[in-house]
């Protein structure tokens, strides 16, 4: 097979539609396929094997024992209807994909796996920050920029989509004018009309940057360029889903 271009991986806690939408967008944008996995977290099963495991349904709030077997259902159930939401989207959207169920653990998969992908998004569970409605119509993006080629177009793609609300940007960079950086990414970004504002910070702030406001973000697109170290104390300290960029 190709190797993809877009890679979407997802598990019980972030297997939904608007990931897929992004995904579907991000591969339609690029003119390429999409390889989504939706991972069985080894985990989660591990923890559903211990004695009086419990779980709870989302739909019914209803709590019931569980073991390794009846988890492991709960999970393949859940991936069957992300399957059946893949095979809307890539239609409505004319997007070639293929689609796998594999066991393992998100951050291994999407950080140390499958690197040929030029956009990896790594799913995670969109919270809503405190005090903001469900119906705002401002978005809040993380950039941390080191340098990669395809991060234009990912930004192109998360204010296509938010054409119409307020876009709000933190760029993080090495660059030393984190200015003339953020200039330049509007330049090439940024529609015609649209409500954005940048706001820049030097690499050398990136911890206590995301350890204040980590939490308020919504989406985060970072550089591939980071070590897989980086990657993932900078992905424990965010609650939004994160495209990872070569």
């Amino acid at each position: 097979m190709q190797k993809p271009d877009v890679l979407l991986t997802v598990d019980a806690r972030s297997c939904s539609p608007g990931m897929v939408e992004l995904a579907m967008a991000m591969a339609a944008s690029s003119q390429t396929q999409l390889r989504a996995l939706f991972i069985e977290d080894e985990d989660l099963l591990d923890v559903a094997s211990l004695p009086f495991s419990r779980e709870i349904l989302f739909s019914t709030a209803q709590e019931l024992p569980t073991d390794f077997e009846r988890m492991q259902r709960s999970l393949q159930a859940l991936a069957a209807q992300f399957e059946n939401t893949l095979q809307r989207s890539a239609r409505n959207a004319k997007v070639s994909y293929s689609y796998d169920y594999v066991r393992g653990r998100r951050d291994d998969i999407g950080l140390r796996e499958h690197q040929d992908a030029v956009f990896t998004i790594l799913g995670q569970t969109l919270l809503r920050r405190p005090g903001v409605s469900a119906h705002s119509r401002t978005h809040k993006l993380l950039l941390i920029d080191d340098h990669a080629e395809h991060l234009e177009k990912a930004l192109q793609v998360l204010l296509q989509r938010f054409a119409q609300d307020v876009i709000e940007i933190t760029l993080v960079t090495r660059q030393p004018d984190p200015s003339q950086r953020a200039e330049a990414l509007l330049a090439t970004s940024m529609h015609d009309g649209q409500k954005v504002s940048i706001t820049t910070a030097g690499y050398e702030t990136l911890s206590t940057l995301l350890h204040e406001i980590g939490h308020q973000f919504d989406y985060a697109i970072i550089s591939r360029h980071e070590s897989v170290q980086n990657l993932q104390q900078i992905i424990k300290q965010l609650d939004c889903p994160l495209i990872l960029v070569s």
